[in-house]
Protein backbone atom coordinates (compact mmCIF):
# COMPACT_ATOMS: atom_id res chain seq x y z
CA UNK A 1 0.00 0.00 0.00
CA UNK A 2 1.46 3.27 -1.21
CA UNK A 3 1.42 6.35 1.38
CA UNK A 4 2.18 10.03 1.48
CA UNK A 5 3.08 12.58 3.72
CA UNK A 6 3.47 16.62 3.02
CA UNK A 7 5.09 18.30 6.34
CA UNK A 8 5.03 22.40 5.61
CA UNK A 9 7.02 23.69 8.38
CA UNK A 10 7.25 27.01 7.31
CA UNK A 11 6.28 29.49 4.44
CA UNK A 12 7.57 32.05 1.90
CA UNK A 13 6.12 34.88 3.85
CA UNK A 14 7.38 33.90 7.27
CA UNK A 15 10.76 33.54 5.96
CA UNK A 16 10.72 36.71 4.28
CA UNK A 17 9.37 38.65 7.32
CA UNK A 18 12.50 36.44 9.56
CA UNK A 19 15.40 37.55 6.96
CA UNK A 20 14.29 41.63 7.03
CA UNK A 21 13.73 41.22 10.90
CA UNK A 22 17.43 39.88 11.06
CA UNK A 23 18.90 42.40 8.57
CA UNK A 24 17.33 45.13 10.78
CA UNK A 25 18.92 44.31 13.58
CA UNK A 26 22.60 43.46 11.57
CA UNK A 27 21.88 47.23 10.05
CA UNK A 28 21.60 48.76 13.44
CA UNK A 29 24.24 46.73 14.64
CA UNK A 30 26.99 47.28 11.61
CA UNK A 31 25.65 51.41 12.00
CA UNK A 32 26.69 51.68 16.05
CA UNK A 33 29.74 49.45 15.84
CA UNK A 34 31.23 51.42 12.68
CA UNK A 35 30.52 54.98 14.31
CA UNK A 36 32.22 53.42 17.42
CA UNK A 37 34.80 52.31 15.69
CA UNK A 38 35.55 55.60 13.99
CA UNK A 39 35.14 57.82 16.84
CA UNK A 40 36.85 55.92 19.08
CA UNK A 41 40.27 55.99 16.56
CA UNK A 42 39.60 59.78 16.05
CA UNK A 43 43.09 61.46 16.30
CA UNK A 44 44.94 58.46 16.72
CA UNK A 45 47.78 57.07 14.60
CA UNK A 46 45.73 54.34 13.66
CA UNK A 47 42.99 57.11 12.71
CA UNK A 48 40.52 55.68 9.58
CA UNK A 49 38.48 58.65 7.72
CA UNK A 50 34.38 58.17 8.40
CA UNK A 51 34.02 57.09 4.53
CA UNK A 52 36.67 54.30 5.05
CA UNK A 53 34.71 53.59 8.47
CA UNK A 54 31.54 53.59 6.18
CA UNK A 55 32.90 51.14 3.61
CA UNK A 56 34.14 48.67 6.21
CA UNK A 57 30.68 48.17 7.65
CA UNK A 58 29.22 48.26 4.38
CA UNK A 59 31.55 44.97 3.14
CA UNK A 60 30.52 43.49 7.00
CA UNK A 61 26.82 44.20 6.54
CA UNK A 62 27.13 42.52 2.89
CA UNK A 63 29.00 39.44 4.37
CA UNK A 64 26.30 39.32 6.72
CA UNK A 65 23.61 39.76 4.45
CA UNK A 66 25.02 36.66 2.47
CA UNK A 67 25.27 34.46 5.39
CA UNK A 68 21.70 35.34 6.71
CA UNK A 69 20.23 34.10 3.22
CA UNK A 70 22.07 31.00 3.25
CA UNK A 71 21.03 30.04 6.86
CA UNK A 72 17.25 31.30 6.08
CA UNK A 73 16.94 30.17 2.78
CA UNK A 74 18.63 27.24 2.68
CA UNK A 75 15.94 25.48 4.52
CA UNK A 76 12.96 23.99 3.16
CA UNK A 77 9.89 24.83 4.01
CA UNK A 78 7.64 21.79 2.62
CA UNK A 79 8.62 18.32 2.18
CA UNK A 80 6.67 15.76 -0.01
CA UNK A 81 7.78 12.15 1.26
CA UNK A 82 6.05 8.39 -0.02
CA UNK A 83 8.15 5.33 0.11
CA UNK A 84 10.47 6.35 -2.70
CA UNK A 85 11.46 10.10 -2.31
CA UNK A 86 11.10 13.13 -0.75
CA UNK A 87 10.34 16.80 -2.74
CA UNK A 88 11.76 19.22 -0.86
CA UNK A 89 10.46 22.84 -1.67
CA UNK A 90 12.51 25.84 -0.45
CA UNK A 91 11.33 29.68 -0.34
CA UNK A 92 14.23 31.78 -1.86
CA UNK A 93 14.16 32.44 -5.36
CA UNK A 94 18.06 31.16 -5.57
CA UNK A 95 17.15 27.63 -4.05
CA UNK A 96 15.51 25.02 -6.55
CA UNK A 97 13.10 22.24 -5.36
CA UNK A 98 15.29 19.18 -5.02
CA UNK A 99 13.96 15.81 -4.96
CA UNK A 100 15.65 12.84 -2.76
CA UNK A 101 15.47 9.08 -3.59
CA UNK A 102 14.71 6.74 -0.80
CA UNK A 103 18.26 4.98 -1.15
CA UNK A 104 19.81 8.66 -1.06
CA UNK A 105 18.68 9.14 2.52
CA UNK A 106 21.09 7.32 4.89
CA UNK A 107 19.65 9.01 8.13
CA UNK A 108 16.11 11.38 9.32
CA UNK A 109 17.21 13.44 12.24
CA UNK A 110 15.21 16.04 14.69
CA UNK A 111 16.67 18.87 16.95
CA UNK A 112 15.95 21.99 18.32
CA UNK A 113 17.36 24.99 16.97
CA UNK A 114 18.66 26.27 19.92
CA UNK A 115 17.99 28.97 23.15
CA UNK A 116 16.63 31.37 21.01
CA UNK A 117 13.74 29.53 19.52
CA UNK A 118 13.39 27.09 22.82
CA UNK A 119 9.72 26.21 21.62
CA UNK A 120 10.77 24.90 18.24
CA UNK A 121 12.05 22.00 16.36
CA UNK A 122 13.41 21.20 12.74
CA UNK A 123 13.81 17.67 10.88
CA UNK A 124 17.08 16.96 9.33
CA UNK A 125 17.47 14.37 6.08
CA UNK A 126 21.29 13.10 5.79
CA UNK A 127 22.17 11.34 2.63
CA UNK A 128 24.93 8.64 1.83
CA UNK A 129 27.26 11.37 0.33
CA UNK A 130 27.10 13.58 3.68
CA UNK A 131 24.90 15.85 2.36
CA UNK A 132 22.55 17.05 5.07
CA UNK A 133 19.09 18.71 4.32
CA UNK A 134 17.35 20.79 6.78
CA UNK A 135 13.46 22.24 7.88
CA UNK A 136 13.12 25.17 8.51
CA UNK A 137 12.02 25.29 11.63
CA UNK A 138 8.48 24.69 12.97
CA UNK A 139 6.50 25.91 15.94
CA UNK A 140 5.91 23.11 18.81
CA UNK A 141 7.54 19.84 19.27
CA UNK A 142 6.01 18.00 16.73
CA UNK A 143 9.64 17.13 14.96
CA UNK A 144 9.75 13.73 17.14
CA UNK A 145 6.65 12.54 15.52
CA UNK A 146 7.57 13.83 12.10
CA UNK A 147 10.76 11.52 12.67
CA UNK A 148 9.09 8.29 13.18
CA UNK A 149 5.94 9.10 10.42
CA UNK A 150 9.11 9.51 8.19
CA UNK A 151 11.37 6.73 9.01
CA UNK A 152 8.24 4.44 9.09
CA UNK A 153 7.02 5.50 5.64
CA UNK A 154 10.09 5.08 4.37
CA UNK A 155 11.30 2.20 5.76
CA UNK A 156 14.28 3.68 7.28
Amino acid sequence: MSGQLTLAFSNADAMLMHYLEVMAWGAIVVVVTTALMTAAMQGSRSEIRNSTGAMVGLCFYLFFAVLLYRENYGSFILAEFDEHEVKLSFAGPLYTPAVLLRDQISEVQFDRPGKGTPNACYIRLLTVTGDIYRSAPTAGDVCQQYQVQIQTLMKL
